[in-house]
This record gives structure tokens, sequence and C-alpha cells, in this order.
């Protein structure tokens, strides 16, 4: 039993590596470093997210949301069948606006990746939503005057580049960060902003002009005014773009988003299938620090991904799930490649306002059936039904 076990841990290993690749590609690049596409899953404000390690990078046309957060094991027990795992959790929203921005500022993403999403959250059909594309990179369109932002991943960083066209001038930009503890820079010229869980801090700080097919260098450095960030600049031909570049990175350790996996299938063709759950991608209320504070870690929603054959490309990701926590622990896959799993849903919620676990009109039981009288909650079971697209609940019934 035990060999079997190591056997499938081995499995789910070599599953969960090249979870999001694409082919052959520098495997010193991650591959999961995407834009994914607000289609109705959060709020309108919302335009993409990205997922780095221990910070979720929200991109809206005022600028970018960034919700910092770190987990630590705290403790373990066992409910029903069911083993729940406690995490502490400290987290931090710090919002970078860009001041006195144009009206009207849009987005425009680049490069769209291969593989989809699909999200059927909480129990309402009309905010689901399918094919939710993925992008390499984010643009903010005419944030100023002649200068546009673009937004995109460096090994596992994230970047942004102030594009500052022709004749533009490059003192209009002024960011702010609302909900940092301080923003300062530092002897070695970064900016340091600071959060309850450290320092993030923007360096690498790089401005330059093409000029003859080759990157010329143009001092720059970060620069305070009426407490707004901009940058200061030395010579340069104003009659040709100019970026400015800089690097954010985190010196605090965050950790990655909670993800386990429980069950894999294979279909007639080799294609992989496996379930399991995910922690939530909630975008953020408002900046501010989130605090500490314990969550069991089924906080998550059922995800169903289907990758290529060879492991090598994503096919889809389909989440489903409500506001109180899910997991997938059964798969299967029939000769027309729709999909099946099964699983347990936390549904009752603390907040008045729940999101529930998806049903379907005129499933088995469409009511959660959890006692309100117990002190946790000890779940419902779950079984629904996904079409070959991963993009069509075709049904989800409680039992």
């Amino acid at each position: 039993m035990k060999q079997q076990f190591l056997s499938f841990l081995a499995l789910i290993i070599c599953v969960i590596t090249p979870l999001f690749g694409q082919g052959k590609k520098n495997t010193s690049v991650p591959s999961h470093e995407f834009f994914i596409e607000n289609k109705g899953q959060w709020p309108e404000e919302v335009k993409y997210l990205s997922r780095i390690k221990g910070m979720d990078a929200w991109v809206t046309n005022d600028g970018i949301t960034y919700d910092l957060y770190s987990l630590k094991n705290k403790a373990s027990s066992q409910v029903s069948a069911v083993k729940k795992i406690e995490y502490k959790r400290s987290g931090h929203v710090i919002s970078m606006s860009f001041k006195n921005a144009l009206s009207g500022v849009m987005t425009e993403a680049r490069e769209e990746q291969p593989g989809y999403y699909n999200y059927f959250i909480g129990s309402d059909p009309a905010k689901w939503t399918s094919h939710v594309r993925l992008f390499k990179e984010v643009s903010l369109l005419k944030v100023y005057e002649g200068i546009d932002t673009r937004i995109y991943h460096d090994e596992g960083s994230l970047r942004y580049d102030m594009i500052v066209k022709a004749g533009a001038d490059p003192n209009q930009i002024a960011m702010t960060f609302e909900g940092a503890h301080g923003v300062s820079i530092n002897t070695k010229g970064e900016l340091v902003v600071k959060t309850a869980l450290g320092d993030v801090i923007q360096q690498k700080l790089f401005a330059f002009q093409e000029v003859a097919g080759k990157r010329k260098k143009v001092e720059c450095s970060f620069a305070f005014n009426n407490g707004e960030v901009g940058f200061a600049l030395g010579k340069y031909d104003k009659t040709k773009p100019l970026i400015i570049d800089p690097l954010i990175y985190s010196t605090y350790l965050g950790s990655s988003n909670t993800d386990q996996l429980t069950a894999i299938a294979v279909d007639t063709a080799g294609a992989i299938y496996v379930t399991g759950t995910t922690a939530s991608q909630n975008y953020p209320i408002q900046p501010n620090e989130l605090g500490v504070y314990d969550y069991i870690w089924e906080k998550g929603e059922v995800v169903v991904t289907k990758l290529s054959r060879d492991g090598r490309s994503l096919i889809y990701s389909t989440f489903v799930g409500g506001s109180a926590g899910e997991m997938g622990y059964g798969i299967a896959v029939d000769q027309t490649l729709n999909v099946y799993v099964c699983g347990i849903t936390f549904g009752r919620e603390v907040n008045p306002v729940r999101n529930w676990f998806p049903t379907t009109t005129g499933a088995y039981d469409q009511t959660f059936n959890d006692d309100p009288n117990l002190i946790a909650p000890v779940g419902d079971a779950f079984v629904f039904k996904i079409n070959s697209s991963g993009s069509s609940l075709l049904y989800s019934t409680f039992i």
C-alpha cells in the first residue's frame, strides 16, 4: 500500500511540474507567468490578474493592486473523513495608482497563451464564464499624454515599463501607493514600499533609448515630488521614445498559493485530467493591512485541469466552487471526454452574504444539507459533470 501511494505521489509531482507548460521552452523561465483576463468572474474594475509567489497582482485602469500574503502552517485535524489543515495567513493590500492620469485609460493584452480557464463560482449561472484567455503581457494605454505602461514578467518577478513617446513629458508620471506603511528611497536608489509582511522593493531601475539598433542608457533615478513618486532623468534625445524600466520584487518570504491535487484520470488519447483544490482568487476590497487570521485550508475551489498527453501543454483549467471551501476527491472521463468529479463542500459561511457551491436546475439535490447547529461544518458531498472542453457545467448536485 505504501509503495502504491509513493508511486501515485510521484505521478502527481510529474503532473504538477509541467502543469502550465507550453511545448519546448527555456525551463529557466517559469511557464505559468501569464495574465488572466476578467470576463465577469471578478468585479468590473479588474481587467487582468497575475499570480506569483506570495502576491496576486490585479491590473485595473488606475494601476496595479498588490495583494501580498504569507501562509504558515498552524495545525491539522480530522473532521469526519476529511483532514483539515489550518494556516495562519498574513496579508497586506497596496494600490499603486497613477495620479492625474488621463480619463479613459484602456488596457490591451498581447501574446495570447495556449489554454484557457473556466469559472463556475457561486450559485448564480449569470456569473459563470468560460474560455477565459491567458496573455503574456498587458499594457495601460494613454496613462498620460504620450505615455503608456507595459506590465510583464521577468523570471518570476513582475516588471513594468513606462513608455514615453517622442516629445512626451516624463514629468507627468506621478505614482501613489495607497495602503503602504511608508514609501522611501534607500541608499542604493531603490524604491522601498513598507508593508506588514516586509519591504517590497522596486530596483534595477534602467532607462534607455533605441539608437541605431542598440540600447543607449539614460541616467534615471526615483524621485519624490509632493509625496508622489516619479523619475529624475539625465539628458536624452526627446525626439525618440524613452523606456523607463523598474523591477518589482519582495524581500519577505511569501508563500505559494495553497494547492493540492488528489485524483488523476487519463482519456483514451492519453490526455491527463487532475482534480483537487486551489486557493480562491478574490479581488481585495480596499488597500489596507489585512492583519493575521486563521483559516481552514479547504477554503478554496475545486480545480479540474486537462493537460496534453506529454504533460507539456495546458488545455484548460476549470474552477468550480463557492465561498466556504471545496475539495475534489475523485475524477473520471467518459468516451466523449466529458469529465465527472465528486468531492466535498463546506458550504456554510459566517458571512451572511453566502456564495453557495453551484448546482444546476433540476439537479437531484440543490440544497446544502449541513446541520447549522454544529460548531464546525461537516460538509456535504457533491457530484458535477463538465463537457469535453470544460466550458459548460452539464450538471451539479449535492448528495
